[in-house]
């Protein structure tokens, strides 16, 4: 699912020309493909997903002798078990959650290969965060016009009858715009970012 919309990327270069994708099925279709990739982009750059949740699910973790089970975001722990056995008193933190990182149950998990069993409502919320979706759109925006450089062969293009020619900085005639959509998504981004596994 990708966390922003066609359009929202087309509002971030509403001066650029499109032509060059095709007619509007195919921009459509290329901007889906962006929209998708720039989300997995967003997801590697903060180590989290943002795909809201649609139902709980059950994930197997190894019990490795220590207090705390480190886990994915989690909006929801509904049952924990620890070789086989229901863990009632387990609690998800931070106390700031949702979304929780670690579970405590007041004792050590038991070093073992899928011993703990932990249900719940996996992800990072209901929604994608609007900031998240900007971002998203950002890389998204810098992708369309990445794409519309290197067909202009790199910043510089000629017309043979006429003999005109366009020059461009190195980079190429958006080299500014795209640098500056990445690190203003990547800025975006920053308070998403998981530290921990």
């Amino acid at each position: 699912m990708p966390y922003c919309t066609n359009q929202s990327i087309l509002d971030l270069i509403p001066e650029v020309d499109l032509s060059a994708f095709g007619d509007q099925y195919a921009l459509a279709d290329t901007l889906t493909e962006i929209a998708g990739a720039a989300s997995d982009d967003v997801d590697a750059m903060c180590r989290r997903t943002f795909v809201p949740p649609t139902q709980a699910a059950e994930k197997v973790f190894d019990g490795d002798g220590t207090s705390l089970m480190f886990v994915p975001d989690l909006l929801r722990l509904d049952s924990l078990s620890v070789n086989g056995t229901v863990q009632p008193g387990a609690r998800a933190y931070p106390s700031s959650g949702p979304p929780y990182a670690w579970i405590a149950t007041g004792y050590r998990f038991p070093a073992g290969a899928g011993n703990v069993h932990v249900t719940g409502l996996w992800g990072f919320g209901d929604a994608v965060p609007t900031t998240v979706a900007r971002a998203t759109a950002c890389l998204g925006a810098a992708e369309v016009l990445s794409r519309l450089q290197a067909q202009r062969g790199q910043g510089a293009s000629a017309q043979v009858m006429g003999l005109a020619r366009e020059e461009y900085p190195d980079g190429g005639p958006w080299s500014e715009r795209i640098d500056d959509l990445r690190s203003t998504a990547g800025r975006l981004l920053v308070p998403y970012r998981r530290l921990m596994r």
